[in-house]
């Protein structure tokens, strides 16, 4: 998004092409409040790049490209827990006859299945036939906004344990989790996982160390166990499931993320908790929950990519905070300066556009990412981070940073959703409704940014449309006119060299801006530093006498080099690694094409305001 036009004046007015007077009384304020303007405007595009490599940093600290930590829910929270069934009956030879509802046997796809569910519940949770333990049946998920369910089941040695306790600690014989996972070599179209805490045999816990340098505190060694459709079942202790793959950035730099059931330890953990389960041997709360993460393929070439797109970026970006900070010591010194704001001239300096979109380019990915962790310690880190990053991507204007942050920001627990919603290949039923749980298809899932980009088209065209807004109100307020009128710029000999725009612009080319003397206008040095050019001018040398005739006026060249060559052009000769490319000079406010290619490489140069050229 670009504007039509800001119209700027130069704080520079001349009784003599090329020299700079005293500003008149009456706009001095005005101007003044422009030159503030326009430093605090560059120096804001300078932090944008460089908060975009602090998050940058900041989101490989958090493990961006390779991360795995634990997370769960609260039994109290109502959001994603819920009551099922309180029915089943468990003995030493699975779910008594008869005890489990219809709703609750025909949750998986066979009855073969549940049956060998029971079976493995008995064995692990030491279940008798003369005391039968109360199983209760919940959800975690299985609503259509979170989009995916894990069965629940909590084990209860004389009454049926509650879902959402609400009177502290209640004692449970265990509890499992029932989702799906895919294993190529025996159940490549799916199985239901079968992940268990045995109260009366699993006393042991560990400490389990997440990549973000944070810890929890698990039960070891649960039994995991896959059971398939026919009824047959497998050992899996490593648990892995809910595989699903993205493509952000197009399938070399995949996505993978994952999940490793776990029973999480809640102790010291359950500060504002309503209610818990707690086994009644171990002694401590205990809750199902996983080990979530991700690993991105090749993520080598996007760090480089990043961190080489922002160093080029910062060296692009240089020579116009060296301008600025002149510009600055010049205020501060009531002394005339140069500025210009770098993002009306942008559309010149499309190679450092091209480099600060490369920079964030990977916000594509680190949303995408983020979706994961949402409920986990630093997740709503990670997501900040990245929906700021996403808001550089955006570079046309300033106000797309807020824009976008603010549009996605409550998206994060949908995206994170939508995320384990993906093609399952093994369902469970709940309420008549069919929900994945785990198990998915390994062609992948739809990203973020597809997600994400309806919502976002709204406030990027309404930024767009109120810069243009604003662009053309400003022109009608300062020349009572709509469009701006670039007529002059094909009669001034350093605007046609460079070229101008025909249709639409963000450059302030209205004649409004140019300086009129006599019957001519003349191009400004701001706007030439907008056009992507620097004024330099040949050093004088050190304790050198210059002998002329007192009526001699010397008459200063101006040599043009581009902004980007402006602080190797200054730098000393004798330092300097190349010569830069000439572009053209400035005598007596006439352009000159160059009649060398470079500049001298015997000369010392430093740099100029410059002068007016016509």
């Amino acid at each position: 998004m670009s504007r039509v036009v800001f119209p700027r004046t130069t704080i520079m007015s001349s009784s003599r092409i090329g020299t700079t007077n005293k500003l008149p009384s009456t706009s001095s304020r005005r101007r003044q409040y422009r030159v503030y303007i326009r430093i605090f405007s560059n120096l804001l595009a300078a932090a944008v790049i460089l908060i975009s490599l602090f998050t940058m940093g900041v989101l490989l600290s958090e493990g961006m490209f390779n991360r795995l930590v634990i997370t769960w829910y609260y039994q109290n929270d109502a959001d994603y827990w819920a009551d099922y069934g309180a029915s089943c009956e468990l003995a030493h030879d699975g779910f008594v006859s008869n005890s489990c509802s219809p709703m609750e046997a025909n949750m998986t796809e066979t009855l073969a299945a549940w049956t060998t569910l029971g079976l493995h519940l008995a064995t692990t949770w030491e279940a008798s036939g003369a005391s039968p333990l109360k199983v209760t049946t919940c959800l975690v998920g299985g609503t259509p906004d979170v989009g995916w369910v894990a069965l629940q089941f909590i084990g209860g040695y004389d009454d049926f344990p509650s879902c959402n306790p609400s009177n502290g600690s209640q004692l449970v014989a265990g509890m499992a989790m029932v989702e799906a996972a895919n294993l190529d070599t025996v159940y490549p179209d799916g199985a239901y996982l079968l992940s268990m805490f045995s109260d009366a045999s699993m006393h042991d816990t560990t400490t389990y160390w997440n990549t973000d340098g944070t810890s929890n505190t698990v039960v070891a060694n649960i039994t995991r166990v896959l059971v398939g459709r026919d009824g047959s079942s497998q050992r899996y202790d490593a648990g892995t499931n809910s595989v699903l793959n993205s493509h952000p950035l197009g399938h070399r730099y995949l996505v993978q993320g994952y999940c490793i059931s776990q029973m999480i330890i809640l102790d010291g953990l359950l500060k504002d908790q309503a209610g818990w389960s707690t086994g009644r041997n171990l002694k401590k709360s205990v809750v199902p929950g996983w080990a979530c993460g991700h690993r991105v393929a090749h993520a080598t070439e996007l760090l480089l990519l990043q961190a080489t797109a922002g160093l080029l970026s910062i060296l692009g970006l240089a020579p116009d905070i060296f301008i600025t900070i002149k510009g600055l010591q010049g205020v501060m010194s009531s002394k005339p300066v140069l500025t210009y704001d770098i993002l009306s001239g942008l559309e010149r300096r499309k190679t450092l556009l091209l480099f600060v979109v490369l920079c964030a380019a990977p916000s594509l990915l680190f949303v995408d990412v983020a979706r994961i962790y949402f409920g986990t310690t630093n997740g709503l880190r990670i997501w900040t981070f990245s929906i700021i990053s996403l808001g550089i991507f955006l570079p046309f204007l300033y106000t797309v940073i807020p824009a976008t942050t603010w549009t996605t920001i409550d998206s994060y627990e949908v995206l994170s959703n939508l995320f384990y919603a993906g093609s399952p290949t093994i369902l469970m039923t709940i309420n008549e409704t069919a929900y994945p749980c785990g198990a998915y298809d390994a062609a992948g899932i739809e990203t973020a940014g597809s997600f994400l980009t309806p919502l976002l088209l709204v406030p990027l065209c309404i930024c767009g449309g109120c810069s243009v807004l604003f662009g053309m109100c400003e022109l009608r307020c300062a020349a009572k006119r709509w469009i701006i009128d670039a007529n002059w710029t094909t009669e001034n000999a350093f605007m046609t060299a460079c070229g101008v725009p025909n249709w639409f612009t963000c450059l302030p080319l209205d004649k409004n801006e140019a300086i009129k003397i006599g019957n001519r206008l003349f191009c400004k040095p701001s706007m030439q530093a907008r056009m992507g050019y620097a004024n330099v001018t040949v050093q004088p040398m050190a304790n050198a006498i210059h002998v002329r005739p007192a009526h001699a006026a010397e008459e200063k060249t101006y040599f043009l080099v581009s902004i980007y060559d402006l602080l190797v052009a200054i730098t000393p000769r004798r330092l300097r690694l190349f010569a830069p490319k000439l572009a053209g000079a400035i005598t007596k406010s006439i352009f000159q094409k160059p009649t060398t290619t470079r500049l001298d490489g015997s000369q010392t140069y430093e740099h100029s305001r410059g002068s007016c050229v016509g």
